[in-house]
């Protein structure tokens, strides 16, 4: 049995925490405000029914702070007892929780290549594959440790990068006719530490352009062209 918290009607429990003998009730009770005595300090307040606890009534978050505060802290007996009653108890659905982990668990090559329902036969560059490997990612940490971590231009720390010198990355490929991931891993060009030095970024970015700038140049060189004309001339 309960009493109504808006008319004060005795009327029995249809479902636990019921405040209210009925909707009417229950809607009148956001209407109208109450004047209640805050369980800390005694200070009367305003609080709406449906706002109202059984107990632990407060007029201020400070009121429920001090009372947070001024309560006594469990014992090391009592908390031993708390431990003690757990003891080699296991959750019911303990069980059922560990098959379901098990059945969305993902795994390593679940969703690579044919197995994904995106896969376009494979159309990620080969530049890029190759620099996705593992033993690329090797190659360049034993540069970066051979170098000290620092740039071979300049002398500086930070973002650093590992540069294909003398021979560039591209001409290695073209040179060797390196047309899958399968010739890269068994090219020894590719993994020579020798043919790598560290740079920062800012000096890779100059390196590389006057690279490709001499390349392109000496594929476009029309000097032996013209010294002709003019010997026939």
């Amino acid at each position: 049995m309960n009493r109504c918290h808006y008319c004060g009607v005795v009327f029995s429990l249809k479902y636990k925490g019921n405040k209210f003998c009925s909707y009417f009730c229950y809607w009148e009770s956001k209407k109208k405000n109450f004047t209640i005595l805050c369980d800390n300090c005694g200070k009367s307040f305003k609080r709406r029914p449906h706002q109202i606890k059984l107990k632990r009534n407060y007029c201020s978050h400070i009121c429920a702070n001090k009372f947070n505060c001024n309560r006594k802290p469990l014992s090391l007996e009592w908390k031993n007892k708390i431990r003690d009653s757990h003891k080699g108890k296991m959750p019911k659905n303990l069980h059922t929780f560990m098959e379901k982990s098990r059945k969305y668990r993902f795994q390593k090559g679940q969703f690579t290549k044919e197995k994904h329902r995106f896969w376009k036969g494979g159309i990620t560059p080969l530049t890029r594959s190759i620099r996705h490997l593992e033993q690329y990612n090797q190659w360049r940490i034993d540069i970066f440790e051979r170098d000290n971590f620092i740039c071979q231009l300049c002398g500086q720390t930070g973002k650093l990068h590992a540069d294909h010198y003398p021979k560039m990355f591209w001409q290695i490929i073209a040179e060797d006719r390196i047309t899958s991931l399968e010739e890269a891993l068994s090219s020894q060009k590719l993994w020579d530490i020798n043919n790598g030095r560290t740079l920062c970024v800012e000096c890779h970015r100059k390196t590389t352009a006057e690279q490709m700038r001499i390349y392109w140049q000496n594929q476009f060189d029309y000097s032996p062209v013209i010294s002709k004309l003019h010997l026939k001339l």
